[in-house]
């Protein structure tokens, strides 16, 4: 683990391995490239994740009360403790874990758009959000939270809604 800050000005490429950023980490003027299954584990401040690849790898959350930035995701999982935040709006191309270790994971009035798989094991909580599960959706030990006029879009295989408010 990297527990200093991570800025990244060139060329960050993730095979099949872990890259851990304990510390801060900012890759405004980089490239994260993933090659394989590889991931990028973040627990404290994120500042930009530069040119992100979307077609493989998985970005793992993992901190206490993060924001989630708005971009585009192959793989993204959201643990850690308190709530995680997005900060605008988010495309997964392919599958959305939510940890049951947060306390929820608030959109507010942001869309989430997951391509693959949602597995919800936690809370989503939306004001006017929208999040647009495009495959399967399976919400078991998971609570889908309308705060205000929030959509839940389900296109795939519904597994459970887990506990929805209505």
């Amino acid at each position: 683990a990297v527990t200093g800050a991570s800025d990244v000005d060139g060329s960050l490429t993730i095979s099949t391995g872990t890259y851990d950023a304990d510390g801060s980490f900012d890759a405004t003027s980089g490239i994260i490239d993933f090659t394989d299954a590889g991931s990028l584990q973040l627990a404290s401040t994120v500042a930009s994740l530069g040119n992100l690849d979307d077609a493989a790898g998985t970005i793992v959350y993992d901190g206490a009360d993060q924001t989630i930035l708005s971009d585009t995701y192959f793989n993204l999982e959201l643990g850690g403790t308190g709530t995680a935040a997005a900060a605008g709006n988010i495309i997964c191309n392919g599958t959305f874990t939510l940890q049951n270790s947060l306390d929820k994971y608030n959109l507010s009035s942001h869309t989430h758009q997951t391509l693959g798989a949602s597995d919800i094991n936690d809370e989503i909580e939306m004001s006017t959000g929208i999040y647009d599960a495009d495959n399967s959706f399976d919400a078991t030990g998971g609570t889908i939270d309308f705060t205000g006029a929030g959509v839940l879009r389900l296109v795939g295989s519904v597994t459970s809604l887990g506990n929805l408010d209505d």
